[in-house]
């Protein structure tokens, strides 16, 4: 499940207030970016990004990180990306095929 997923089950049980959910959730965000320096992108991976946009293929990300996260991975490896889909900008993240149909 995603962060909003289980923060809206916790909100709708009672375990978190309102207030609660925001601070976990921008907790989390935070978290995240700060481990972000962190991540590494393999080279293989980069230069297949590389050689599939090179010979005319269109490519584009799926994740069930948020579209923040994504971003700030494309920018720091400079990836080659039309798109890119985070489990924030669809209803139901993978493994649902909805971030799928919408690369397509």
């Amino acid at each position: 499940l995603s962060t909003r997923q289980k923060l809206c089950r916790l909100l709708a049980a009672g375990v978190l207030n309102d207030t609660q959910a925001h601070q976990v959730d921008a907790f989390k965000r935070l978290n995240t970016l700060e481990r972000l320096g962190t991540v590494e992108i393999s080279p293989a991976h980069r230069d297949m990004i590389r050689r599939l946009t090179a010979e005319g293929y269109t490519v584009q990300i799926c994740s069930n990180c948020i579209s923040d996260t994504i971003r700030i991975l494309k920018e720091k490896y400079e990836l080659d990306v039309r798109a890119f889909w985070g489990s924030d900008t669809v209803n139901s993240p993978k493994p649902n095929p909805e971030m799928f149909m919408k690369a397509m």
